[in-house]
């Protein structure tokens, strides 16, 4: 099947070495338009460390104006504008205080050859649970609100599957979505539901792809108390050759409901995974790489309750990461490549078939390909990582505080060498905190960092 509509028509900015970061959006409303929403210019920033004027708004926008207020009895002078929430006043600086951190032990004799983390999830009761790939096993971890490690369990897929994700259900329980060969060498999808207090799978599930070698997993996505969503990629055979379909897996409890193709493109030309969300069964958001052009894009397509399209959402870059906000907004990340040695990061905010309602950039040396991770807190503020490597030494990680109407709120970097090899680092939150979960020197590495205005 294809879409409806053209996924060609908003235009990469012509700017050498950008790497896409995000596209925020809320959910549609009642009735939609199937035209993309006009695109958005807007204006990078060189300096990864300074002041927060990257912030582009639409006309339709209630962000901060570029006039400066007047008296209403005198001659006009100049007021300082608010800091955006969360920024620390003039004369302060911003440090992350450690809450708590945990490091698994440094391995000796049996330890499993690899083990990276694929996974991280915040589950319903505060804990938060990883999913960690050793070796060719699944183990899940779960860990306290305060970084105590109360289990880790071996998770059977009862085949030899990777990790895909986690996601968190509203009852307490994980869903697991996990891909690889079956019985007879059979490549398949595993989804199950995991109760995190025995620990044990309550099911599980499996659904076989065409094509044992070019299928890929993406997002495992909470749709309703009752409906899942795994978006995937598989390969199909049409009079014009083979062809990547792109696709949304809806489960009702372990039962594949619908499969729906959304769109499809020339196989062999990306090994992108597709990205999810849902906010209820009538609005579902897919993201996908779109490899037709030139150059690598990417779009976000929205689905009603009968997994039709209804609209489109063009992004500057193919989507590597996502996250969901409280009010509905779905934040994308993701990157292009080029030969350049600057990151450029980019969150915007809109609704399917409106312009943007801001565009927030920024930039940041960088020497490697990681892609950028994103984490929306509660009330809405928006908080980007990546890992970045300068010439003069070693990795660091770098985070960018948004505030909810887009403003740099800060920008710090964290003195910590993530483990080269993807997945890099993994974001969640707690409140104002965030969670920081990647491999340090071979060992699985978590901890929290709250941000504190040190003033002089």
């Amino acid at each position: 099947m294809r879409l409806p509509f053209t996924r060609h028509d908003a235009a990469r900015p012509p700017v050498v070495g950008w790497i896409v970061a995000g596209l925020v959006l809320a959910a549609c409303g009642p009735s939609v338009s199937l035209d993309p929403p006009a695109p958005t210019t807007t204006a990078s920033s060189s300096d990864s460390t300074g002041a927060p004027d990257s912030t582009t708004l639409s006309p339709s926008s209630s962000g901060p104006s570029d006039s400066s207020p007047t008296g209403s009895d005198g001659p006009s002078r100049d007021v300082p504008e608010p800091l955006p929430p969360g920024a620390c006043p003039e004369h302060c600086t911003l440090e992350l205080d450690e809450v708590w951190s945990w490091s698994e032990e440094p391995p000796g004799p049996g330890s499993p050859l690899e083990v990276r983390i694929q996974a991280m999830v915040r589950a319903a009761d505060g804990s938060l649970v990883l999913g960690e790939q050793r070796d060719d096993e699944v183990w899940l971890r779960r860990l306290s609100s305060n970084g105590v490690v109360l289990w880790t369990a071996l998770a059977d897929f009862e085949c030899q599957c990777e990790l895909s994700g986690l996601a968190a259900h509203p009852d307490g329980s994980l869903l697991v979505a996990g891909h690889g060969p079956f019985f007879e060498g059979i490549p398949v999808l595993m989804l199950g539901s995991y109760d995190l207090q025995t620990p044990s799978f309550n099911w599980r599930t499996w659904e076989g792809f065409y094509d044992g070698q070019n299928y890929r997993v993406g997002s495992v996505f909470i749709i309703d108390a009752a409906h899942t969503g795994v978006v995937v990629v598989d390969t199909d055979f049409t009079k014009n050759g083979f062809t990547e379909e792109m696709r949304l897996h809806y489960y009702e409890g372990s039962f594949l409901f619908d499969r729906r193709d959304i769109d499809s493109q020339p196989a062999g030309q990306t090994n992108a995974s597709p990205l999810g969300w849902a906010r209820g069964p009538d609005e579902i958001a897919v993201g996908f790489t779109d490899a037709s052009g030139p150059e690598d894009d990417g779009y976000l397509v929205w689905l009603n309750s009968h997994h039709d399209p209804t609209a489109l959402a063009p992004l500057r870059g193919p989507p590597e990461a996502i996250a969901s906000g409280p009010d509905g907004d779905v934040v994308l990340a993701g990157r292009y490549e080029d030969a350049s040695t600057e990151v450029s990061l980019h969150v915007s905010r809109g609704r399917p078939g409106l312009p943007l309602d801001w565009t927030f950039t920024t930039s940041t040396p960088a020497a490697d390909s990681s892609p950028p991770v994103v984490v929306v807190h509660d009330d809405g503020a928006v908080t980007l990582a990546v890992r970045t490597i300068d010439d003069d030494g070693p990795s660091a990680l770098v985070l960018w505080r948004l505030s909810p109407d887009g403003q740099l709120a800060w920008t710090t970097t964290r003195p910590i060498a993530p483990d080269p090899g993807p997945p890099l680092v993994h974001l969640e939150h707690d409140g104002d905190a965030v969670v920081i979960a990647t491999m340090l020197e071979g060992r699985s590495h978590v901890e929290m960092l709250e941000p504190n205005c040190q003033c002089e």
